[in-house]
């Protein structure tokens, strides 16, 4: 479980179950987004298990993986706790993808102010080209895309915005002369 946002910056928790098919291949299924609105670590844990208990894996599920927000890995009553009262076998092994995601993004901005620049930049084509219906009508002609806006910590996201980026960069620079050029556009826009 992980939070996400939408295309709206809406805050929903996508939920993924990992498991191993006969053939010892390990297979990883989008199971749901959820819209949270208790996110104390009950209620975060209420909302997992409205979504597993339906496919009876009590027995089953022997790992659970969050961040390291108190909220989802506390002793007392984090996720984690709370979710081993249901599921006894499933242990709690803090997600090593967002220790790397933190530590890379820690690296990043603090010491090479080049990557520092990029990300920033790469944040602010997502950020303009969603901050107004005219700017995105006119991506959305000249690319036929959106750009996703990347999330602080989750560097799979910013893979997408930095694909999305060199994938319409020609576009992109067409629609930047285009507003630049033409009538209609205001300053701040321009």
């Amino acid at each position: 479980a992980d939070e996400t946002t939408n295309v709206s910056c809406k805050s929903q928790m996508v939920i993924v179950l990992r498991y191993i098919m006969p053939d010892l291949t390990v297979t990883e299924r989008f199971l749901e987004f959820l819209e949270v609105k208790d996110k104390t670590g009950v209620g975060l844990s209420n909302s997992i298990k409205a979504v597993l208990e339906p496919l009876k894996l009590k027995e089953k599920l022997i790992a659970q993986t969050y961040d390291g927000a108190a909220v989802m890995s506390g002793n007392v009553r984090g996720v984690q706790t709370v979710m081993k009262e249901t599921y006894p076998n499933a242990q709690f092994v803090h997600c090593y993808a967002h220790q790397l995601n933190l530590t890379l993004q820690q690296l990043c901005s603090a010491r090479m102010s080049i990557l520092k620049v990029f990300f920033a930049d790469l944040t602010a084509f997502s950020t303009f080209f969603s901050g107004a219906p005219k700017r995105v009508a006119a991506l959305a002609e000249a690319t036929q895309r959106r750009i996703p806006r990347p999330p602080a910590v989750r560097w799979n996201f910013k893979s997408r915005t930095v694909n999305a980026v060199w994938e319409t960069r020609e576009a992109l620079l067409q629609c930047m002369e285009y507003i630049r050029a033409q009538p209609g556009w205001d300053a701040v826009t321009i």
